[in-house]
């Protein structure tokens, strides 16, 4: 993979709040925002950018595209400085975002929306291949209020492809979509990629996720906790990789006993019918997988699933806060900027 197309170093910003005095009624504080941000792109990859509401990703997906000026910090787009504290912020030609949330309404339609667009930017581009390029060429002149929401999502990005930008940030784009459509989505996803576009992605959605970015960029009240691929980031937080085994006949606990794996929880069901979860460490193979399911079998216990337990964002955050999955995932203090411990580092 190429080198980074964006880069981060101590990327600092902190929204303004109302804080009103008894003589100064207008007066404001520093609130919520990010802190000391550092990380970089390569040209060509899918990032996943995760974390609990509030935690900072709309507000670093905006100061990225121009929308804020950083209080502290630089962030470089190719070796070029595009933001700074003290620049005056500009949207980025090079840059295109998709917002989580786009309402495409009116009298219109797909075509006219993006040849508008298209016009406000001066983009000499092809609608005709955008509209090719996202698969929506079949309802690029029906009316807007026709489209269902994996169309309306397919035309954002489109526009958001205008003008063949360098960088996709791209916000929640799995929202409203249905199982066929997110998985067209991923497809897409990585051809854009493939023809050089670098995107980062925002989402609650570890589990579709994982199925198309290259790494991921773990952020929590404005800091980055951890980055790296999804399995090397829940390595270092010291989260197990864990399968449920179900199966049929009698419970197999001679099997289980001397296979060396760690069962966590046994689920009790029909009498005929048995389930477990068992834990695996970092060197556990596909192999031995193989060889206790023929060793369930043979002792007259067949399986009939093995399925891959998924850790929730909760069990990350959690893993990295210290807080309970409860607090992680009902509260985020947004009225302080209390620096953590990052992933690897000391406290800051």
């Amino acid at each position: 993979m190429a080198g980074p197309i964006l880069e981060l170093d101590s990327v600092t910003f902190r929204h303004q709040i109302p804080d009103p005095r008894l003589l100064k009624p207008w007066n404001r504080r520093s609130g919520p925002g990010l802190h000391n941000l550092c990380f970089s792109l390569p040209k060509g990859s899918i990032v996943g950018l995760i974390g609990a509401n509030g935690a900072g990703k709309s507000t670093l997906m905006h100061l990225l595209c121009g929308l804020y000026a950083p209080e502290g910090g630089v962030v470089k787009l190719d070796g070029t400085i595009i933001a700074e504290a003290g620049m005056k912020p500009h949207g980025q030609a090079r840059i295109g975002f998709m917002p989580e949330q786009v309402t495409w309404e009116g009298q219109g339609t797909p075509r006219s929306a993006l040849e508008w667009l298209a016009a406000l930017r001066s983009s000499e581009d092809d609608v005709d291949s955008l509209f090719k390029l996202v698969g929506l060429s079949s309802r690029a002149d029906e009316q807007l209020a026709t489209l269902s929401q994996g169309m309306r999502q397919r035309l954002s990005l489109a526009a958001a492809l205008l003008g063949s930008p360098e960088l996709l940030i791209l916000d929640e784009p799995l929202n409203g979509l249905d199982p066929v459509a997110q998985i067209a989505f991923h497809t897409l996803l990585k051809q854009l990629a493939a023809r050089g576009h670098t995107i980062l992605v925002s989402s609650h959605m570890l589990s579709e996720l994982d199925k198309f970015v290259d790494r991921i960029i773990l952020l929590h009240r404005g800091q980055i906790l951890g980055q790296g691929s999804l399995d090397e980031v829940e390595r270092k937080l010291g989260l197990r990789n864990s399968f449920q085994i179900s199966g049929e006949g009698v419970y197999p606990n001679a099997v289980f006993a001397t296979s060396g794996f760690e069962v966590t929880e046994k689920i009790s069901g029909q009498s005929d019918v048995w389930s477990v979860v068992i834990e695996l460490d970092e060197n556990t193979s596909t192999a031995q997988i193989s060889t206790l399911v023929g060793e369930l079998s043979s002792a007259g216990s067949p399986p009939f699933t093995v399925v891959k337990v998924e850790n929730s964002l909760a069990d990350i955050l959690s893993a990295a806060t210290g807080l309970s999955p409860d607090e992680v995932g009902l509260r985020v203090d947004e009225h302080v900027m209390i620096p953590l411990s990052t992933l690897g580092g000391e406290e800051e």
